[in-house]
């Protein structure tokens, strides 16, 4: 399974690393630390393609549906003589 660096992430969003970065230290994000040593001081935060997919999902928008207007029905014009 082949997994993406923030940077490929920030780039297939359209936003900054540290935008990325913020997503994952709210928890909004799912990554995991790809470095040899887990208690490292500067982990390798590396996201999988399914949590990539899930955030996605959840910040998708729906569009409202179409209002339909009334159709307005023309009444008689009284004729004044």
């Amino acid at each position: 399974m082949k997994t993406l660096s923030l940077s490929e992430v920030a780039e297939r969003l359209d936003v900054s690393v540290r935008t990325v970065e913020v997503w994952i230290s709210t928890g909004e994000l799912r990554a995991l630390n790809a470095s040899r040593n887990p208690n490292s001081r500067k982990p390798r935060l590396r996201v999988r393609p399914v949590d990539l997919e899930t955030f996605e999902a959840g910040r998708e928008i729906q569009t409202a549906q179409k209002r339909t207007r009334r159709v307005s029905v023309p009444r008689e014009i009284p004729r004044y003589v």
